[in-house]
């Protein structure tokens, strides 16, 4: 018996975003400050938000409940 839990599960297709980073990517990474990890981080958030559609937009919303009645630390 495999300890393998993904023996014998079939996969769909990917769908979304694929990536490749590579070793030395993530070692410069690694060298980076606290600060400029963030800076890195706010920037690929913005440029993928950037390349949604509306729908994948309206789908991010909904997920993330965006528009839900604000929180007592709002009012």
């Amino acid at each position: 018996m495999s300890r393998n839990p993904d023996v014998g599960i079939d996969r769909a297709a990917p769908v979304g975003y694929v990536y490749y980073v590579s070793d030395e990517q993530l070692a410069d990474y690694g060298r980076l400050s606290l600060l400029e990890r963030l800076t890195w981080l706010d920037q690929a958030r913005r440029f993928v938000m950037l390349a949604e559609t509306d729908q994948i937009a309206r789908r991010r919303a909904r997920l993330r409940n965006e528009g839900a009645v604000p929180s007592l630390l709002e009012t």
